[in-house]
């Protein structure tokens, strides 16, 4: 029973704190995992994080008319980066945007911003926009299973570039946007940092339209390193940076929850 323990769903409908008894509705996707994959049934354990920071200990159990989660005991949850990453992507083509959402959010991202710039190889329209979201927040979600995070990275809808830089005036922390020849760098941002914002290009980079538009909301531009990198290499470089400057991997020791 203890390998059961290791196995871990999120609850996407956990709107409050949870207490010990409660039953907690899963979805049909993961209870195909559960039973037909991983083999569970009634009475067996498993692992259930709320996505906002809190893991519990639970069985299988019958949940309005189906099988569901019955909360047992709290459980000690994965430790989140000291600092809160706002990731702002520009779309690139699917296998190249997958992998900068999958790796973005095991190096600790918070939010996902994915926005359609001028020179973005995709082009969605308003049906695909519905559809790359939901097999987005998929990503995100099976890679925050896989790194152990107990809180669920937020993945936002698709908007304009310009949209996007409106919602973010009012957020904390530097905002910059990274691009060849930048006038700082990711570790040059001041010291106790707890939130930044950061921007990162398509394929072909951000315009010069698209650069003056981040200078009008007042974002710093940066370089990473002397080396130009590609779209999907530069969210992971990006975050593993910051975190090395400024959180995971700064001080170990000092990781604290946010939840």
């Amino acid at each position: 029973m203890a390998a059961m323990k290791r196995v871990r769903v999120f609850a996407r409908e956990a709107p409050r704190r949870w207490m010990a008894g409660e039953q907690v509705e899963l979805q049909p996707d993961q209870l195909h995992y559960l039973r037909k994959v991983l083999r569970l049934s009634g009475g067996d354990e498993l692992a259930v994080s709320d996505g906002r920071g809190h893991r519990w200990q639970a069985r299988l159990a019958k949940v309005s008319g189906t099988m569901g989660a019955e909360l047992l005991a709290p459980l000690s949850a994965t430790p989140e980066s000291p600092i809160h990453i706002r990731l702002v992507q520009a779309i690139s083509s699917a296998e190249k945007m997958d992998w900068s959402i999958e790796k973005s959010v095991e190096l600790g991202v918070d939010e996902i911003f994915a926005v359609q710039s001028q020179r973005s190889v995709v082009k969605l329209g308003s049906g695909n926009k519905q559809r790359k979201l939901a097999h987005w927040q998929a990503i995100v979600e099976a890679a925050a299973m896989q790194s152990g995070r107990d809180v669920l990275p937020v993945m936002h809808e698709v908007k304009s570039l310009e949209t996007t830089l409106g919602k973010l005036d009012a957020v904390e922390g530097p905002k910059v946007v990274l691009q060849p020849g930048g006038s700082t760098h990711l570790g040059a941002l001041g010291k106790n940092l707890h939130e930044i914002t950061l921007a990162i290009g398509p394929e072909a980079g951000w315009s010069d339209d698209e650069m003056a538009l981040f200078a009008e909301h007042r974002w710093i531009s940066a370089a990473l390193g002397p080396r130009v990198l590609r779209s999907e290499t530069a969210a992971p470089a990006a975050l593993a940076t910051l975190q090395t400057v400024y959180g995971d991997f700064f001080n170990m020791a000092g990781l604290h929850s946010k939840a």
